[in-house]
């Protein structure tokens, strides 16, 4: 949504190409974030966190929980 209305409009006020290019790059930017927050907060394989001690990083190398 957000490439086809800013294209739209990049279209609607200038007519530039430019600014069709920059709302293709604002929204890959934003998809980017929003892949990025729904990774970092465990959509796909749990929370990422850093283990607390070397015996959790030892624990989480070996698969054991």
């Amino acid at each position: 949504m957000i490439a086809v209305v800013g294209g739209w409009l990049a279209l609607r006020w200038d007519g530039g190409l430019a600014g069709v290019f920059a709302a293709q790059g604002v929204a890959l930017v934003v998809y980017g974030i929003v892949i990025g927050w729904a990774i970092a907060g465990g959509a796909w394989f749990g929370r990422v966190g850093w283990p607390s001690s070397p015996a959790g990083l030892l624990r989480r190398q070996t698969g054991t929980v």
